[in-house]
């Protein structure tokens, strides 16, 4: 063992793990994010092949979806900012 060390490395990794748990938490739900709008943009592609009519409204759904994709990523990203 160092002379001058206070806390054994058992006790930093603990310290390490408790900082990264919301870390880790708010990545998974970014990623559950991601996966969601995918999902529902892929079922929008299939929709706009089948009826040319609603091409239109489908569009305007997808831009919107993306939006709302954009603005939540950027607001996990400040509360990400905000841990560290």
């Amino acid at each position: 063992m160092l002379a001058g060390r206070a806390d054994p490395p058992l006790a930093e990794n603990l310290k390490i793990m408790i900082i990264l748990e919301p870390i880790k938490k708010k990545i998974n739900e970014m990623m559950r994010l991601l996966i969601i709008n995918g999902i529902i943009l892929v079922l929008l592609a299939v929709l706009i092949t089948w009826n040319v009519q609603l091409m239109q409204l489908i569009l305007a759904l997808i831009v919107l979806i993306v939006a709302y994709s954009f603005f939540y990523a950027a607001y996990k990203l400040w509360t990400l900012k905000k841990l560290l």
